[in-house]
């Protein structure tokens, strides 16, 4: 599945809400064709997608005819699923059929939809589907890679673990009739270990990104560069949050030869809440201990979930040939940009391997490389010699 880039935007204090500012969107969307179109609706478990989808229905019915096409009620009877697999897991549903399914809206087809009921975990019946003009199609799985042929506009709603846990505590029990203890191994089961593993990178490829507060207040963080140039006007009260300008640094406490993880979301969210637009995960904590790669790339995960704004990710000081290894890790996760320390390299390399590694580097990578001015200076004339480089210097980067 492709990475698309972002922009990332905040709100002013004259910004539309965001259901507003989808309407129009989509609205916009659906004039461009004569054919059916469908918008996709993806995100973890408890983050609110389902009541957000019904709500979008809502304000969408009063120009043209919106309907819901839930993937939920595409899942296997769990007798006919491997034992303790759940419904998060791709295995557990029948995504050919919902894949043809999909296609039959965009031939505008009617179809045998079925319905599945989550307290007894069967299906035995099935409502006729006839396609509408906008069908919103909400589910963990609906940025699937084998879906994108036929949506039309897809968006991510994340959300923080407390709220996709309660969440689905209170569904859990109230709606599928779970006790306490069961709903919360099954959010564990399906949220931490499901999703992340198969539905986390449909935000990669999302046209947009919506967060979603422990209120369940809906904020737009980023768009694709596509619908931001095409909706500036249905934008235009929203800022652009830019990579060029102030970066600050993530510092990481060590508990235990460990880096202290909690310490590190609430330095996240403290962080977002001062109106910190950029920061950078590097490889400098708050003691003399360095962190390893696979810690800055457990960081990194923490970043993308806690942290709404521009993710820079700077590569840690080792061989060549692991930092071609960690960039292509990074590469599946949803950052703005990547950077390296120039000095380290130049020292450990030489002038003339180091621009032959930075090429390398650019060459392997679809995120923007880029560099702090006051780390760059002494590079770029030796640097923008050459057409390739496609590097924009940050401008500071504070501690």
């Amino acid at each position: 599945m492709k990475n698309t880039y972002k922009k990332h935007i905040t709100t002013s204090r004259n910004s539309a809400p965001a259901i507003v500012v989808l309407k129009e969107i989509i609205v916009a969307t659906a004039k461009e064709t004569e054919n059916n179109i469908i918008i996709s609706i993806a995100g973890p478990g408890g983050c609110g997608k389902s009541t957000y989808a019904q709500k979008l229905k809502k304000k969408l019915s009063s120009d043209v005819k919106t309907q819901i096409l839930e993937l939920d009620n595409y899942r296997l009877p769990r007798t006919e699923r491997e034992q303790g697999q759940l419904g998060s897991h791709p295995d557990s549903n029948n995504l050919e059929l919902a894949k043809n399914h999909l296609e039959a809206i965009k031939d505008d087809q009617k179809f045998e939809q079925p319905v599945y009921d989550k307290v007894k975990g069967t299906v035995k019946k099935s409502h006729k589907f006839k396609p509408s003009k906008i069908t919103i199609f909400e589910g963990e799985l609906s940025i699937d890679s084998q879906f994108s042929d036929f949506i039309d506009l897809s968006i991510f709603i994340d959300s923080d673990w407390k709220t996709q846990l309660n969440s689905r505590i209170g569904r859990d029990i109230n709606d599928n009739d779970f006790d306490k203890s069961k709903a919360i191994q099954t959010f564990l089961h399906s949220n931490l270990k499901d999703f992340q593993r198969f539905g986390a990178e449909g935000k990669d490829s999302a046209d947009i990104h919506i967060f979603s507060d422990e209120n369940y207040y809906m904020s737009i963080e980023a768009v694709s560069e596509e619908i931001y140039q095409f909706h500036k006007e249905v934008l235009k009260d929203y800022k652009e949050v830019i990579l060029d300008g102030d970066v600050y640094a993530t510092t990481v406490t060590i508990d235990n030869d460990k880096a202290d993880l909690e310490n590190f979301v609430k330095q996240l969210t403290e962080m977002h809440s001062e109106g910190i637009e950029r920061i950078i995960i590097n490889d400098c904590p708050l003691s003399s201990f360095y962190l390893s790669q696979v810690e800055k790339l457990e960081l990194l995960s923490l970043a993308e979930e806690y942290f709404p704004g521009v993710i820079i990710y700077q590569l840690t000081n080792a061989p060549r040939e692991s930092v071609l290894n960690e960039l292509a890790s990074i590469q599946k996760h949803s950052i703005d940009a990547f950077t390296i320390d120039l000095k380290f390299f130049e020292h450990h390399l030489g002038v003339n391997l180091l621009r032959s590694f930075v090429m390398n580097l650019i060459s392997n990578s679809d995120i923007p490389l880029f560099f702090f001015e006051e780390d760059f200076a002494d590079f770029c004339t030796y640097f923008v010699k050459n057409d390739k480089m496609k590097i924009a210097p940050i401008s500071k980067c504070k501690k």
